[in-house]
């Protein structure tokens, strides 16, 4: 009798010590699950110069970065106003077309993260006008060919009895060599003009010119807003003298002119 009682004694602290260390075992999952914390995906990261960013998808993505100190600028409604700018938008297209990523600032460096729908949806929103197509050479030529013509049509010539002689002189100059010049600018016509743009290799940084730039799936974008341009999943193939190579998947547009860079994703 008393080795039956042992037996179900035992079996019974048996059962008791499975039941503890299930609850046990609970408890600790339980824990663990709570000490985790959900890793926040960063827009902006460590971006600190105006960009936009080119996705596959046709959607981009604008991070705005703007200092603020040392000014006496009020930044504390800075992002409520960006949000109501952005939902403004939105009602008066009657879709939502922009929206609202991300809002860091730190130590008077408001940077902002805006996504938008497409090219068409940027450009309304920001009041730009950048273009952005498959590659073809036309457009950059235009722009050769208009820089061309505007710095032709800035040569003025000056009547004889209308230059101070003593400060051509000063100058190094004398009437003979002023009327030599104005035959040679009036025996220049719009042939002798360049009509062809180039193109830096981003890879070689060899110089070629638009025509030799082949392929079927080469975007590119025509801008005259200085920033940075990155493709995401992509990377920088040529890019004009207005442009200068940041990475291989990043270009700058200069102040200097109008900025056309070739770029591919990597399908």
């Amino acid at each position: 009798m008393k080795k039956v009682l042992s037996r179900k004694k035992t079996a019974l602290i048996s059962i008791f010590m499975i039941v503890i260390m299930l609850f046990s075992l609970a408890g600790c999952g339980k824990k663990k699950e709570e000490d985790v914390e959900v890793e926040k995906v960063s827009y902006i990261g460590d971006i600190t110069e105006n960009t936009l960013q080119f996705n596959s998808d046709g959607t981009l993505l604008e991070i705005s970065c703007e200092d603020f100190s040392g000014t006496e600028v009020d930044t504390s409604n800075l992002e409520a106003y960006i949000k109501s700018e952005i939902d403004t938008f939105n009602a008066q297209e009657g879709v939502d077309k922009v929206s609202f990523k991300e809002y860091i600032e730190e130590n008077g460096l408001v940077r902002t993260a805006i996504q938008f729908s497409d090219i068409d949806a940027f450009n309304a929103f920001n009041g730009m006008s950048l273009e952005i197509s498959m590659y073809k050479p036309d457009p950059a030529d235009e722009i050769v060919k208009a820089e061309a013509a505007s710095a032709s049509d800035a040569i003025v010539t000056v009547e004889a009895d209308e230059i101070n002689e003593e400060e051509l002189a000063e100058a190094g100059y004398d009437i003979d060599d002023l009327e030599s010049l104005e035959e040679e600018v009036a025996s220049e016509s719009d042939a002798d003009l360049p009509t062809v743009a180039t193109f830096t290799d981003a890879s070689t940084f060899d110089v070629i010119n638009s025509d030799e730039i082949n392929g079927d799936s080469f975007m590119m974008v025509v801008t005259d807003e200085p920033m940075n341009y990155n493709i995401k999943d992509g990377k920088i193939l040529f890019f004009n003298k207005y442009a200068e190579l940041v990475d291989e998947s990043t270009a700058k547009a200069t102040e200097n002119g109008k900025s056309v860079i070739v770029y591919k994703f990597n399908y």
